[in-house]
């Protein structure tokens, strides 16, 4: 049975988180390294166009967000373009194997979103929270940059990315 485009981008972030469990009960396997995520693809037209190991304990996201006290994780980016008038960013931070609780836990954005929740100052939901609990979490833009609505008007698909697409599964 096909994943629908709506499904798409979080079962990309599961689907990647899964490609780290060493304790999954299947054959022995060797889990991904974060650089050679780069480059995959996923139903819904998704792929990943970034994977970086973050091992400094801080990361700078832009001049205003800095996040630190994050333990060593791989940082993966990627796009899902279900539409042509579609371009939701969004982000999956995978734990290292010895910190992960082996568990995938999504991040809220709040409101009309327009950035992945990657931090909250220690508040629960965001990202750097997550990670810090063990998770392997993920974030998105819900399609669209602006923190209003403006974003929809004559847009419909980016409101069906809004509405369905970006985060449900």
């Amino acid at each position: 049975m096909l994943m629908s485009t709506s499904k798409s981008l979080f079962v990309a972030a599961v689907l990647l988180a899964g490609a780290f469990d060493t304790h999954a009960q299947q054959p022995a396997r060797a889990p991904l390294d974060c650089a050679n995520l780069t480059g995959l693809t996923f139903e819904g037209n998704t792929s990943i166009t970034s994977a970086t190991l973050v091992t400094s304990g801080t990361l700078v996201i832009s001049p205003t967000v800095t996040v630190t006290n994050l333990p060593t994780f791989c940082r993966v980016q990627g796009v899902s373009k279900p539409s042509s008038d579609s371009s939701i960013f969004f982000e999956v931070w995978l734990p290292q194997q010895a910190s992960w609780n082996t568990r995938f836990l999504s991040a809220g954005e709040g409101g009309y979103a327009g950035t992945p929740a990657y931090t909250r100052n220690g508040l629960d939901g965001s990202m750097d929270e997550l990670l810090r609990r063990g998770y392997a979490t993920a974030g998105t833009d819900t399609g669209h940059k602006a923190a209003d609505v403006s974003w929809a008007v004559g847009h419909p698909e980016k409101a069906l990315d809004y509405l369905d697409r970006a985060t449900h599964i």
